[in-house]
């Protein structure tokens, strides 16, 4: 499940490699509620980029926050909000119109999840692509290991572009239906590359293009 001990290892790595932003904090990340994951039908793990400052409270133990304490209390920000709606669609077969998603229940799918950045020290609004690429080939083997003990069954890349799952996963990735989407597989998990969860599209279009790629997962 969610392993502590991994953070340090991705901070020294990084040090060691001097990558850009090493010396920032880092943010954990992982499974949000240990008790409710492992329950779900769909095993989700949302992936992104890096962390954009929301939060600047530095704490004494070296990090400078953990989603895993930040989404077990609420929903805030664009990012959390669009991630909680695909995650409740994905967790009970987008059944619910987009309209009558309430809070509590994305409350509920957002703690129901896994999510973690390929990139645990923090960015800009604006993330750099090579830094983000650079990121994962050094720290490849340290993000599987955090994936496998996460042991999702569907991997939903916030990245627009395929280039950075393919790279982490060393597969192909394939257009789906939906503009904007593709599918790939990896040692049996279902992965799609969606838009970035901050994406300036409208919550029912990137909520209905998820339902539609999840649909051709199925067929």
């Amino acid at each position: 499940m969610n392993d502590d001990s991994i953070f340090s290892r991705f901070g020294q790595l990084y040090k060691e490699n001097s990558l850009i932003d090493c010396d920032q904090f880092l943010i954990k990340d992982g499974i949000i509620d240990p008790a409710l994951y492992p329950c779900q039908p769909r095993r989700i793990l949302v992936i992104a980029k890096e962390h954009n400052f929301l939060h600047r409270n530095k704490q004494p133990n070296g990090y400078e926050g953990d989603y895993r304490a930040w989404w077990k209390m609420q929903v805030e920000h664009r990012f959390a909000h669009r991630i909680s709606e695909w995650c409740f669609g994905v967790l009970n077969g987008f059944t619910t119109p987009f309209e009558e998603v309430t809070h509590e229940q994305k409350q509920l799918a957002l703690r129901s999840i896994a999510f973690m950045n390929v990139k645990k020290t923090g960015g800009g609004h604006a993330s750099n692509p090579q830094t983000i690429l650079d990121y994962i080939d050094v720290s490849r083997a340290l993000l599987l290991e955090q994936i496998q003990q996460i042991a999702p069954d569907l991997i939903i890349g916030g990245f627009r572009h395929d280039v950075y799952m393919e790279r982490l996963f060393g597969v192909a990735m394939t257009p789906a239906l939906s503009d904007g989407y593709s599918t790939g597989s990896w040692q049996g998990c279902q992965l799609i590359t969606s838009f970035h969860p901050s994406a300036r599209k409208s919550k029912r279009f990137l909520y209905t293009k998820l339902a539609e790629t999840m649909r051709t997962l199925a067929s």
